[in-house]
């Protein structure tokens, strides 16, 4: 079945209230001080209207989503693979465990700092290092987060911008024009986070089982 066109913000709204403000019921056709809550005349790309569609399905943002995705999906991986060999049973085993932490590095970091010290491994160093690491990897999902979990747009224009719910590390509502300067930043740290996984699992190399 061929794809649907998009649709513009105006019909989406009556199906999802994404056009509804937060202080007004302007919508479609709003300003963006109405259509985000936003006081008049504040700063940023923010905002809901006419010009806004859905990208088609051949748009080259579902591209960069997927890349910014598989990128930290190996981040994750790569931890994986550190705790399995700590452990030192079959990886098949030991994954059943870790594929119950769902999402994200920081369940798997912790892992890592409590197996070490349950083996009798763990110094101050390795584990301020860890820790350092964890809270690193936690400031590139929020980047992930906002670039796969939000839902983006098209301006007739030609850019693209996502729309905010309220994420706790940014509390506004409404579209964002996202540049590919953003992307291409959130690529950059993903990638240092892995090249940071990659040599903590040749570090820790010598303690595999």
């Amino acid at each position: 079945m061929a794809d649907e066109p998009p649709k513009p913000v105006s019909k989406i709204a009556k199906a999802t209230g994404i056009a509804v403000g937060t202080r007004h019921a302007g919508g479609v056709g709003a300003s963006t001080a109405e259509a985000t809550g936003s006081a008049a005349g504040s700063s940023g790309a923010w905002g809901i209207g006419e010009s806004w569609t859905t990208p088609p399905s051949d748009h080259p943002i579902y591209a960069q989503v997927g890349l910014v995705a598989g990128r930290w999906s190996y981040v994750e991986n790569v931890l994986d693979h550190i705790i399995w060999n700590l452990i030192g049973q079959d990886h098949k085993l030991t994954a059943s465990l870790t594929g119950q932490f769902g999402g994200g590095t920081f369940q798997r970091h912790n892992a890592i700092i409590a197996i070490l010290e349950a083996r009798g491994l763990l110094t101050q160093a390795l584990r301020k290092r860890i820790e350092s690491e964890r809270g690193r990897c936690s400031n590139a999902s929020t980047k992930r987060n906002r670039i796969v979990h939000d839902p983006w747009f098209l301006e007739l224009g030609g850019e693209v911008g996502a729309h905010r719910s309220w994420p706790k590390e940014d509390l506004r509502y409404g579209i964002r024009k996202i540049p590919q300067s953003a992307i291409d930043d959130a690529l950059r740290y993903i990638n240092e986070r892995m090249t940071e996984a990659v040599q903590l699992q040749m570090d820790l190399a010598q303690w595999f089982a």
